[in-house]
């Protein structure tokens, strides 16, 4: 696999694979980088030595020596099409194209040490429909564990960049400044406030029953995480920054935050994680249920 040759420095990039909520990934990227004033590059992956599925052999067969050409064929009319519905959704846009030859995964991962940021669908051609469509695909999964710079993982249904703020997770991890700082860049891009949050629970920070902790002693915690959040965010967005200290499991507050939210802005680990898991259990359930697009900053 190899990305050279191709300058993605600056821009929003965004995985396409032909499926429908790679386009819709597509058009909300191009929305998002526009209000950015950031150009946009539509990559797709090929394979290297392409190999037809189990149930196409019979047409690869067909095609013989010229297979690998029509799956390159096909490629390149997605990309001219997900160009057309990019130009659509941001009329005037910086939107060019590159075919590269590789896992759909590494490719976009690679492309995360120069871009500023990386989009896909969370899920893509072979996610399952049904009930399984809220859960995020493997190649979204695969990029935020190998990516070196932000990652959004766009869920069907968002295909512009929603009214509502940004919201961001805090705890109590060392790089909760990097964080916050990464989305204040976007509140203030897309010209929105920007909501911090620290969840609070209880159950997990101390190991003890709710109800015998004692509501005292909850408020106590509280009241000491918003005297802090200030000095984590430090300066305040142009759209103004709320604090909000909230009770309860983080992936569930930050999921029902999300209803309303343009963006929601997570660490790939917390403060629990350990050095070789490159995608916390909170990260993992935002980015599988969150209603807007959720981006992932590299813990």
């Amino acid at each position: 696999m190899s990305v050279e040759g191709h300058d993605v420095s600056g821009r929003v990039v965004v995985g396409h694979d032909g499926s429908d909520n790679a386009m819709t990934a597509v058009r909300w990227a191009a929305d998002y980088g526009a209000r950015l004033g950031l150009g946009i590059t539509i990559v797709r992956a090929v394979p290297e030595v392409p190999l037809p599925t189990r149930t196409g052999v019979y047409r690869a067969l067909r095609h013989g020596l010229d297979f690998g050409e029509r799956i390159e064929r096909i490629a390149r009319d997605h990309l001219a099409e997900a160009a057309a519905a990019a130009a659509e959704a941001a009329p005037g846009a910086d939107v060019d194209t590159a075919l590269i030859a590789g896992d759909s995964a590494g490719v976009l991962a690679d492309l995360t040490h120069r871009a500023a940021a990386v989009a896909l669908g969370r899920s893509g051609a072979t996610g399952m429909r049904g009930a399984r469509e809220a859960l995020v695909g493997g190649t979204a999964i695969a990029t935020v564990h190998h990516a070196h710079g932000p990652v959004i993982v766009v869920p069907p249904g968002c295909a512009s960049v929603a009214d509502g703020p940004v919201v961001v997770g805090l705890d109590d991890a060392e790089n909760a400044g990097g964080l916050a700082a990464t989305a204040r860049d976007a509140a203030d891009g897309l010209d929105r406030p920007l909501v911090a949050v620290h969840v609070v629970d209880i159950d997990a920070a101390l190991g003890v029953d709710w109800v015998g902790f004692g509501l005292a002693e909850q408020q106590r915690m509280e009241d000491d995480y918003a005297r802090r959040l200030p000095d984590v965010t430090g300066v305040a967005a142009r759209g103004g920054t709320e604090h909000r200290v909230l009770a309860g499991r983080a992936e569930q507050v930050l999921g029902e935050l999300s209803r309303t939210a343009a963006l929601v802005v997570v660490g790939s680990r917390g403060r629990g994680g350990f050095a070789g898991l490159l995608l916390g259990s909170v990260s993992r359930a935002v980015l599988s249920h969150a209603e807007c697009p959720t981006l992932v900053v590299r813990a």
